[in-house]
Formats: C-alpha cells, sequence, structure tokens
C-alpha cells in the first residue's frame, strides 16, 4: 500500500457504514434492485456453490436467496463494519477490503454488491479476491460507474462554485466500464466482462436522496475533506433539483450509473 494514493479514508468509511447499520432498514430501493439482477445473472450461469464470500452487507437480499439454496454449506457475510455485517447475517467476518484474510481457494462464489467503489488499491483488491476463488470459481460485483449521480454533481459544482466561489470534492470520482474490464485482466480473471446498467430513482425532495445515500453508508469518505454544506446552499440546491430534474409528476431524479463484473478463476482439470 506504500505506493498506492490515499483517495479514501477508510476510518470514514467504516463510521459512515456504522451510522448507516442504525439508521438502515435494508430497504433503500438501489442495492435491492441491484442485488436482484445480479442474482439474475448468476442464474444464468448455472452454477453450484458451496462456498460463498459477499463483500458489503447493505441489503440482505443475496443471503435470504442463499439461504433456501440446497448445495450452500457456507455464507460469509464480510463488511469493513460488524454493525452493517451484522444485519445480513450469516457467518460473520469484520475486514477491509484492502486486506482480505482468507486463505487461497477458499470460496466457490465471491460476490460483491456496490462497495469497492471506494478502496483505494482497487487493482490489489481484485487480485486478492481472484486469489480466494477455487478452480472454476465465479466472481461477481457491481459498482458504481462514470454518471452516477450526475445530476447532484452538477448542482453542487454549480451552486457552491455561485454562493461560496468554489466547488469542494463532495462526490466520489467514479470509475468507468472500460477501465473495470482492463482491471479484472489485469487481474488475472478469465472470461471478465464489464457492462453498464443505467438506474434512475425518483424521490420526493434531495433531502430523501441525501438519506438514502446515508442509508447505505454513502456519505463523502474522500480523504480531503470539505466543510459540511450550509443550509443555505442545502436549501437552494433542493430548489434548482426541483426546477431541473423533476418528472412529470414532481418528482426529482437520480441517475444511478452501475458497472457489472464478472469474472472466473483458474479453470479445473
Amino acid at each position: 500500500m506504500n505506493n498506492i494514493p490515499i483517495i479514501f479514508n477508510r476510518n470514514k468509511v467504516k463510521r459512515f457504514r456504522d451510522r448507516a447499520a442504525r439508521i438502515s432498514d435494508n430497504k433503500n430501493p438501489l442495492p435491492q434492485e441491484v442485488a436482484i439482477r445480479m442474482l439474475e445473472s448468476l442464474d444464468s450461469m448455472k452454477g453450484d456453490y458451496e462456498n460463498i464470500l459477499y463483500i458489503g452487507c447493505v441489503d440482505d437480499t443475496i443471503i435470504k436467496y442463499f439461504n433456501n439454496m440446497p448445495t450452500t454449506k457456507l455464507f460469509v457475510s464480510q463488511d469493513i463494519s460488524y454493525q452493517m455485517a451484522k444485519k445480513v447475517g450469516g457467518t460473520l467476518v469484520v475486514a477491509d477490503e484492502e486486506k482480505m484474510p482468507y486463505s487461497d481457494a477458499s470460496f466457490d462464489l465471491v460476490l460483491a454488491n456496490l462497495t469497492l467503489h471506494n478502496v483505494n488499491d482497487l487493482p490489489g483488491a481484485l487480485l486478492q479476491i481472484r486469489k480466494l476463488l477455487r478452480k472454476d470459481g465465479v466472481f461477481m460485483a457491481t459498482i458504481y460507474g462514470t454518471d452516477t449521480l450526475k445530476e447532484l454533481r452538477q448542482l453542487l459544482m454549480e451552486l457552491e462554485s455561485d454562493i461560496a466561489g468554489g466547488a469542494a470534492p463532495r462526490v466520489f470520482p467514479y470509475t468507468d466500464v472500460k477501465t473495470m474490464g482492463a482491471l479484472m485482466q489485469r487481474a488475472g480473471f478469465l472470461q471478465p466482462v464489464a457492462s453498464v446498467d443505467e438506474i434512475k430513482i425518483a424521490y420526493d425532495s434531495v433531502f430523501d436522496l441525501i438519506a438514502d445515500l446515508r442509508s447505505v453508508g454513502e456519505s463523502n469518505s474522500l480523504e480531503k475533506g470539505c466543510d459540511i454544506l450550509s443550509r443555505k446552499i442545502i436549501q437552494e440546491l433542493d430548489k434548482q433539483y426541483q426546477k431541473r430534474f423533476a418528472d412529470s409528476e414532481g418528482s426529482i431524479i437520480s441517475t444511478f450509473n452501475i458497472i457489472n463484473i464478472t469474472g472466473l478463476a483458474a479453470f479445473g482439470d
């Protein structure tokens, strides 16, 4: 990690996920929808998985699925936050995605749902995950892509520039599908596939959007933090969001760009 630039403060990530576990009811529409799509893709591969590792526990859809599968022997729920992992259940492991605590070839399947976007050493994390897989093992993950929260980011930049004289870094530097495909190849996955889904979610107000983001631990965990948004900016943000990005029913629309990645470990003999 010595030569890896520190973009995200992992202590902040843990703290925000601890808070999310206290306020979340596992009903956030985005991780549920993404988890359902992930399981549909997994079903199309027609594999049987005994030992499963689930990294990032913002939703319990996936463990419910595997609890009903007769082939499941071990389901490990890993999160940097114990409180978040506890909400999902299974065999709980508290660990950072940058420091996996398992032996090589421990799992048939590794899943990560919307959790790898704030890892500093993403290539290193992917390499560790590939080594965790047994022969014929599968890795499947979702990660926020470039256009995620594009409406919110645009308005924040404009408003802070106008009101405060300059925009502060508040939203993650999301990656793109081409980069993720290249990183999967670099980590040694066989037959890597990367694709993109665009999901739009309607909210009554920007306050509801922010509350939803906080409920899954998505607050500003950048190492170079910034001041909390002023009340004046938040009020104007809601006003402008309603004016510029509302649908015909008056709900504001937020875009989530979801990159889906899949890769295989080495083939069996």
